[in-house]
């Protein structure tokens, strides 16, 4: 997983943001062990923008198991020349 200090260029998404357990779980375990650091969690290929935008949200929210509890992850979009990146960063807040 890559990480960075702050969000890379490009045009942004919703930065808002109950799904299986097993989705993403280890991409939030890695974003655990860096809080404060965003991470590339998967790209969405561009027809599927709306998912990416979707997953965001949900994972911000605490909609998806992986990135519970709510509050706990702040999550955005990029739109690259590859695709629609999801990054995450864990604030380290878990209450």
């Amino acid at each position: 997983m890559e990480f960075r200090d702050e969000l890379p260029p490009g045009k942004g998404g919703y930065r808002k943001g109950g799904a299986g357990e097993a989705k993403y779980k280890a991409e939030a375990d890695e974003l655990r062990q860096h809080p404060g650091e965003w991470g590339l969690v998967t790209t969405f290929t561009h027809d599927k923008g709306a998912s990416a935008r979707s997953t965001a949200v949900n994972a911000q929210n605490g909609r998806l198991a992986a990135f519970r509890p709510k509050g706990a992850f702040l999550a955005s979009t990029r739109t690259t020349a590859d695709g629609v990146n999801l990054w995450v960063c864990y604030t380290g807040k878990e209450s």
